[in-house]
């Protein structure tokens, strides 16, 4: 893959440090509508999780590699463990329900039906091989 950027004089190293020192003004920005948001309206009561949801993207990309060098030889499993665990904690904040409230916030009632009929399909075909190994099992 070449590592030129879509822009010739912008050399990978320099985008780098561009791109880091532009994450905390972006933070600052959305502080800022966060804090000026209308008292009492939606926008007000989604701010907050939504801060902490872009924070947490921003801490994601603030450790990715970010050079052609960086990106071959850094331990991506450790990165990607911290990147998920990272993530994962912000959502289980946002949504203290669990995973079942987060699917309810992003997907239709139609698609929640039809993986809740799917699930407990696969559930009672799963049930019934069980039963039939125990059968055979007692007869031995």
């Amino acid at each position: 893959m070449n590592s030129q950027l879509p822009h010739p004089a912008i050399k990978p190293h320099v985008a780098k440090f561009a791109f880091r020192a532009l994450l905390p003004i972006f933070a600052e920005y959305w502080q800022d509508a966060r804090d000026n948001a209308t008292e009492g309206s939606l926008n007000a009561a989604i701010w907050p999780n939504y801060f902490m949801l872009l924070r947490a993207c921003q801490e994601v990309l603030r450790h990715a590699p970010m050079h052609p060098v960086e990106a071959r030889t850094v331990n991506i499993e450790q990165r990607y463990r911290r990147s998920l665990e990272n993530l994962a904690t912000t959502l289980a904040h946002i949504f203290p329900d669990g995973f079942l409230e987060l699917e309810s916030y992003v997907v239709t009632d139609e698609v929640v039906k039809w993986r809740r009929a799917a699930g407990l399909a696969r559930y009672r075909r799963v049930k019934g091989r069980r039963k039939r190994y125990r059968k055979g099992r007692g007869r031995r």
